[in-house]
């Protein structure tokens, strides 16, 4: 019965053309909310993200890039590592 009422009043208020865009809109609003706050995925990949921003940002890594320069601590061979590796001397 209060559905009932509550959608007589809409329709008083907003008139029959404009009910089913108002209808739309709030059900897609709702749809946004509901995956926004219990979608784990989302939450999952934010986790992720923010330990990639941890570990690049710690001391050590910092020093290290400070050190060695941008093009070594990409993952390239220190020079001690191409020395070991090294076999025609």
């Amino acid at each position: 019965m209060d559905l009932v009422l509550l959608l007589l009043l809409g329709l008083l208020l907003f008139g029959a053309k404009r009910l089913p865009d108002i209808a739309r809109s709030l059900g897609s609003g709702l749809r946004e909310l509901k995956d926004a706050v219990g979608g784990e995925g989302g939450l999952q990949e934010a986790v992720k993200q923010v330990v990639e921003i941890r570990d690049a940002a710690s001391p050590s890594n910092i020093a290290r890039k400070a050190i060695m320069g941008p093009s070594e601590g990409q993952g390239s061979p220190s020079a001690s590592e191409r020395a070991d590796t090294d076999t025609t001397r």
